[in-house]
């Protein structure tokens, strides 16, 4: 009688244990990549709304003061508003132009925040 032990594994089970490490780092990677986007515009999603907020409370002061007393960001004259306090690690620029294309009757409002996400909005707003 012959002693037929196995030592060692096969060539079946050192492909399957391949494929099945293949599989495992495929997820992990794909896991990986999926965290980073959510993160991603979870932040961009903070400072799109910051940036909504700022431009809602200027074009809040056209109502209250009047297109021709538009011409600068609440935020600077009076930075302790609570919209004016931006998060750690954000900034705020706000400029109004007071002119469109050479027209008195428009303005041009940007607001841009900048941070771990950036985000710009512009408005024409106009006098009527």
């Amino acid at each position: 009688m012959m002693n037929t032990k196995q030592l060692g594994f096969t060539l079946i089970e050192l492909l399957i244990f391949i494929v099945l490490i293949g599989i495992v780092m495929g997820i992990l990677i794909a896991v990986n990549v999926a965290f980073q986007y959510t993160y991603k515009s979870d932040q961009q999603t903070i400072v799109t709304n910051l940036a909504e907020q700022r431009m809602e409370i200027i074009l809040e002061q056209k109502k209250i003061k009047g297109f021709d007393l538009l011409t600068q960001d609440p935020c600077v004259i009076n930075p302790a508003l609570d919209v004016c306090t931006l998060p750690i690690g954000y900034q705020a620029t706000t400029t109004i132009e007071l002119n469109w294309l050479g027209d008195t009757n428009y303005k041009v409002i940007t607001v841009e925040i900048t941070g771990k996400a950036n985000a710009t909005l512009k408005s024409l707003v106009a006098k009527y």
